[in-house]
């Protein structure tokens, strides 16, 4: 198995750059402040993609993964999480003034059901190998 290539380490949040910067040093990771909708990548540049809870806060999920397709080199993987929905502890994400009273987090823009997911990925020419659930009620 090959070793580490280069690695762009991207966030729209500057606050979020610069923890990640004080965590982890290494030079093959370059870390830089974009949109998700408009990475400074080139087209087919990418061999892997990880947006770890990411598309619930973008305006466009659309956009976002249109970018992410954009991106990637034919065959690559790319990995996406979301929470699950409907799911038993939706009433929380929904509740702004609980999200920011308990954790400080970004207010949720979208919440997309598995059909919703395998279309926004079809509708981006991506093919979708599998779709899972971590947990039942999350």
């Amino acid at each position: 198995m090959g070793g580490l290539g280069r690695v762009v380490a991207a966030d729209y949040s500057t606050q979020m750059l610069e923890q990640a910067r004080a965590r982890v040093r290494d030079p093959k990771i370059t870390f830089v402040q974009a949109d998700c909708t408009c990475l400074p990548l080139g087209r087919g540049s990418v061999d892997f993609l990880a947006a770890l809870g990411l598309l619930d806060y973008v305006q466009s999920p659309e956009a976002a993964v249109g970018e992410f397709a954009r991106v990637m080199k034919p065959g690559a993987t790319a990995v996406l999480t979301l929470p699950k929905s409907p799911s038993l502890f939706a009433p929380l994400r929904w509740s702004q003034r609980f999200r920011s009273a308990l954790f400080d987090l970004p207010p949720v823009v979208n919440v997309l059901t598995e059909r919703q997911v395998r279309q926004l990925l079809t509708d981006a020419g991506l093919r979708v190998e599998e779709l899972s659930a971590l947990w039942t009620t999350m």
